[in-house]
């Protein structure tokens, strides 16, 4: 075997026959429930029969989303119809919080009240599952997006509104169902091995689905206690001075990560060009590494990252193209504020 000189510079991972020893942390599941406080609620939540099917809208409130002990990831919220097929059908049970393998001995991953649920607990009986729609409360990764380690949580909104619309289509018509918000929280921060998840929900609606006026309905109401209320005011100009300012801040920590992850990419790019050989030192250097992981709890994806600098460079481009994508829709929707704070001033 020809060995070359490494570099002395320079460390770099690479694919060995021991990494099937770190594969063994994978095992180590993570799973919490002490942060309740978060919180997700409907307000002026509406439903309306038109051509199209029925127009489902309104807003979605998150509260405190900065707990103390959390470095916050993300905060994504998911507008779900839960379908009755029949009679017979029952709804399923809404988890609280989540771990990264299935538990042995378990049927699922998601947890209620501490215990996992089972597969009929989860997906229900005879239920239909139609997401309306989906959409980040705040952008990923919050602690990052937000000026990082040590400032993120005074900068990060710990309560946020944000309005949705989305269509059920008309061949439900007639169908029992109830309308929930679920919010998935998620925090760890760049020192923790793998996220920690909890899930809140809230309820908008529960009734058939039928009638072809507009019908708005305050929290947790039934098809019942249904009541009319007035179509929401436009937007005053203080208003949307606050929405134009913040959307410019996430616009501003938008280009800071992406370049960030640039820079990043571009030391790991140089490094894999970088000349390597196999060496005792090398092979025992990462073998303790592997030590490290195992005893850390590491997950599959950190144990391949830390030993294949190719997929950690493939996730962080793919990290690139989403956040860049994301910053033109921002920088759209940040225009068309302008648009109206400008038409206001008469310009």
């Amino acid at each position: 075997m020809v060995v070359r000189e490494k570099p002395k510079t320079r460390k770099n991972y690479y694919f060995l026959p021991v990494l099937s020893f770190a594969l063994l942390a994978v095992s180590l599941l993570f799973y919490t429930i002490d942060s309740l406080a978060q919180n997700i609620k409907f307000e002026n939540l509406t439903i309306k029969e038109t051509a199209k099917g029925f127009v489902v809208k309104g807003t979605v409130v998150g509260t405190n989303l900065n707990p103390k002990g959390q470095i916050v990831e993300s905060d994504d919220v998911e507008i779900v119809a839960d379908i009755k097929k029949n009679s017979s059908s029952r709804y399923p049970v809404l988890p609280d919080g989540m771990t990264i393998l299935t538990p042995q001995g378990a049927e699922t991953n998601y947890w209620k009240s501490g215990r996992p649920l089972t597969k009929a607990e989860f997906e229900g009986r005879g239920i239909i599952k139609y997401t309306i729609t989906s959409f980040p409360l705040r952008k990923a990764s919050v602690w990052s997006i937000y000026g990082g380690l040590g400032v993120w949580r005074k900068r990060a909104p710990s309560t946020v509104r944000k309005s949705f619309e989305g269509v059920i289509p008309s061949e439900y018509t007639g169908k029992t169902l109830r309308i929930r918000a679920t919010l998935k929280h998620t925090w760890g921060g760049p020192s923790a091995n793998w996220p920690a998840f909890s899930f809140h929900h809230d309820i908008g609606y529960e009734g058939v689905l039928s009638g072809s006026k507009t019908r708005t309905y305050p929290i947790n109401r039934t098809q019942k206690g249904a009541t009319r209320t007035r179509a929401t005011h436009s937007k005053s100009y203080e208003e949307l001075l606050r929405e134009y300012a913040r959307c410019r801040e996430i616009i501003h920590w938008s280009k800071v990560r992406i370049n960030e992850w640039k820079h990043e990419k571009e030391e790991i790019d140089r490094s894999i060009m970088t000349p390597w050989t196999h060496t005792y030192q090398q092979i025992s250097e990462d073998i303790e590494t592997l030590k490290i992981l195992y005893r850390g709890g590491a997950n599959y994806e950190l144990v391949q990252e830390t030993m294949d600098p190719l997929r950690k460079s493939k996730r962080l481009g793919e990290n690139i193209r989403r956040e860049e994508e994301e910053l033109k829709a921002e920088e759209y929707k940040c225009n068309k504020i302008k648009e109206q704070i400008d038409k206001i001033r008469g310009r």
